[in-house]
């Protein structure tokens, strides 16, 4: 799965979602190659948990040093959930208007269902027990957008 967001002057807003369930390991890697080129990604955080490192290190071989390889802890994942609940919950990160596609429909499904709880350590455990694929996703795109540096401008030249 792979959330897209376009830097904005105070946050940013997702403008793709890409879902690849059950799909072989090589079209994921090349899927996720050619959107990430194709939208020229400053930066691309990557579920580099458990089955997760392989694709994380391809990623890494092909893509360079914009790629982040992000691996799940009870910790890293609590602070994932607050950073992207308080970038929703102040504007700084919002989700394209609802287009009628399968992903905006079964993203929007889960964000609803998802439930979070706390934990000891003052850790925040969000989608146990439900499929959290799409709220993790996001929470990797959030963290991208943070860490990415200013929005890029274009700037044209006059013509002569």
């Amino acid at each position: 799965m792979l959330s897209v967001a376009r830097l904005t002057g105070n946050g940013s807003e997702v403008v793709e979602l890409a879902t690849w369930r059950g799909a072989p390991f090589e079209t994921v890697l090349r899927e996720v190659t050619a959107l990430a080129r194709r939208w020229r990604l400053d930066r691309l955080t990557v579920d580099a948990t458990g089955l997760g490192a392989p694709l994380a290190r391809s990623l890494e071989s092909a893509l360079g040093p914009r790629v982040e390889p992000f691996v799940f802890t009870a910790q890293s994942k609590s602070a994932l959930g607050f950073s992207l609940l308080a970038a929703v919950e102040t504007g700084r990160f919002t989700l394209f208007a609802d287009d009628g596609s399968a992903e905006a429909a079964s993203c929007r499904a889960e964000l609803r269902a998802c439930r979070a709880s706390y934990r000891g350590g003052r850790l925040w455990w969000w989608g146990e027990g439900q499929n959290d694929d799409y709220v993790a996703s996001l929470a990797l795109c959030q963290h991208a957008a943070e860490t990415a540096g200013s929005p890029r401008l274009a700037v044209g030249r006059p013509r002569d």
